[in-house]
This record gives C-alpha cells, sequence and structure tokens, in this order.
C-alpha cells in the first residue's frame, strides 16, 4: 500500500519539478496544464488508494482523481490541435470537446476506470499523438519525444488493462513509474516545439 503511495507522489513530484524549472520554456499552457493536471491527478489518487481511509472518503477521491486524469488528457488534445492549427478544424474541435462530456458522463453513472482509458485512447492518441506523428517531419527531435511519451502512457494504460485485477501491487507501481517517466520525456519534447511550426 505504501509503496504504491510513494510512486503516485513520485509522479506528482516530477509534475512539480517540471512545473517549476521548464515553465518558461514550454510555450503552450495547454501543455502546461496537461503535466500539471496529471501530476494533480496522480497526488490524489495517492491519498485514494489508502485502505486506511474510509472507503467512501476513498471513492470519492479517486473520482477526483479521474475527473482531473480527463481534464489533463483534454489538454493534451487541445494543445496538440492549437499547435498545429488545427483547431480551427470544427469537426475536431466538436469531436474534443463531445468525447470528454460523453466520457465524464459516463464515469459519473459507472464509477469506473474504463472511461478514463476510452478517453485516453481517443485525447491522448487519436488527437494528440496523431497531430505529432502526421507532422513529424517538421520538428524531428521534440515530436520524437513526445511520441515517445505518449508510448509510455500508452503501455502504462495497458499494463494496468491487463492486471488491474491483481492482488499484488507491483504492477500499478510500474504504471506509475512509467507515467512520471513520459511526462519528463514528454516534457523535454514540449520545450523545444517552435510556435507555428506548421508553417515554417
Amino acid at each position: 500500500m505504501w509503496f504504491s503511495f510513494s510512486t503516485n507522489i513520485l509522479t506528482f513530484i516530477v509534475s512539480l519539478v517540471i512545473c517549476i524549472s521548464m515553465a518558461k520554456q514550454i510555450k503552450s499552457k495547454y501543455f502546461i496544464w496537461f503535466i500539471l493536471l496529471s501530476g494533480i491527478s496522480s497526488l490524489i489518487a495517492a491519498f485514494g488508494h489508502l485502505e486506511i481511509l474510509d472507503i467512501s472518503l476513498q471513492n470519492n477521491l479517486l473520482m477526483a482523481s479521474r475527473v482531473i486524469n480527463m481534464l489533463a488528457i483534454y489538454s493534451f488534445a487541445t494543445g496538440a490541435l492549437i499547435h498545429f492549427e488545427y483547431y480551427e478544424n470544427s469537426w475536431l474541435r466538436i469531436l474534443n470537446v463531445s468525447m470528454i462530456v460523453i466520457a465524464l458522463g459516463w464515469l459519473t453513472w459507472s464509477k469506473v476506470f474504463t472511461p478514463v482509458m476510452l478517453y485516453g485512447v481517443v485525447g491522448m492518441i487519436f488527437i494528440g499523438l496523431m497531430s505529432f506523428v502526421l507532422n513529424f517531419g517538421k520538428q524531428v527531435k521534440p515530436h520524437t519525444y513526445i511520441t515517445v511519451g505518449v508510448g509510455l502512457i500508452g503501455i502504462s494504460a495497458l499494463i494496468f488493462a491487463l492486471f488491474k485485477h491483481s492482488t499484488t501491487f507491483v504492477v500499478t507501481d510500474i504504471s506509475h513509474i512509467l507515467i512520471a517517466t513520459s511526462l519528463f520525456v514528454m516534457a523535454l519534447g514540449f520545450k523545444k516545439l517552435t510556435t507555428h511550426e506548421i508553417n515554417s
């Protein structure tokens, strides 16, 4: 229990250090929000998984963590759309907003992690990652960092999906460490991005 708590706290500390040390270098506020909200989500989840707390408090904390996690994903997807000037494309903008509204509604109704994971596929991969992959040649180095970072989050989600019913905390610990690593790797890419590179 306590090691899992500490790996969630690690993710929060990594995100906080990134936001403090790289805030001026990362030009998009949406990418900053993605990193910060990911960390806050992990911080709240750390306490949500503490079995020494009242079960109703745990459930409320986990719900808050999942909502904030979705907002982090939304920030990354929106940041990518704006960065590559896709945000003016109405169907992509509507898809981005519609999917988080649907996912939040599903989460409120079901109170399970599944809608978070599925929205992650849409927001992180279909919208966010694909934007960087389609423009990969514009800035290879930062796009490589961001692609690898999203890949690490994808591996983390896959590990969680496959072993979420495992009685051991080792699986979730690996997942948390992968997320912390991914935030750092993605931040290296974010700070190297140039604005309006799509037109360069």
